[in-house]
Order: structure tokens, then C-alpha cells, then sequence
């Protein structure tokens, strides 16, 4: 029985990938017109921005949200910095969030 787990472990297991998406895909995310798309974007901008929020370094950037920042704002300000930023977008969105924070809410 134990080996027979393990065989059917070894065939269903998939890869694990690191670095989750990218900055095109985000900024495509946040430009479609369907709010799952909408819904996606949002949830991965407002984590970096909570991670970022007390002005911790993060991804080797600095950024003091304010409090009162809402969810349509910070996502506006990610993604029109990723509009103007095409040459950037291949990096990782984790880090182009935080750099993004970064530009529009310095400390």
C-alpha cells in the first residue's frame, strides 16, 4: 500500500515555480475589462502595498502608504506607473509593485 502512495504521488506531482507572474501579466490583469481581472490585480497590489504600508523595505524598496489611500487608488498608481514603464515589465510584479509604491508614496 506504501509503495503504491508513492508511485501515485510520483505521477500526479507538478514542478513547483517560483516567481508567480510578471509585470505584463499584471498590467494585463489590471487592464481587462472583467472584475476577476480587476479582482486579481487589486489583491496583488493591496498585499505589497500592507507589506509596505509601515515603511519597510521591501524588494529593496520604500514606501509610506497613507492610511487613508483607498483600493482603487493604489491600484491606479501601479498601474499607470507600469503604463509608463514598458521596458520594466518583464521583471518580476512583486518587485515592480513595490518600486511602483515606492515612486508614488516616497517616505
Amino acid at each position: 500500500m506504501l509503495r503504491l502512495s508513492l508511485v501515485l504521488m510520483l505521477l500526479f506531482a507538478s514542478p513547483v515555480q517560483a516567481g508567480f507572474q510578471d509585470g505584463n501579466t499584471l498590467y494585463a490583469n489590471c487592464n481587462k475589462e472583467e472584475v476577476f481581472f480587476h479582482g486579481l490585480c487589486s489583491g496583488y497590489v493591496i498585499a505589497i502595498s500592507d507589506v509596505m504600508s509601515d515603511g519597510r523595505v521591501t524588494f529593496g524598496w520604500k514606501a509610506c502608504v497613507p492610511k487613508n489611500v483607498t483600493i482603487s487608488q493604489t491600484k491606479d498608481v501601479v498601474t499607470r506607473w507600469l503604463a509608463n514603464n514598458p521596458e520594466r515589465r518583464h521583471y518580476s510584479a512583486d518587485s515592480l509593485v513595490a518600486w511602483a509604491l515606492a515612486e508614488g508614496f516616497p517616505c
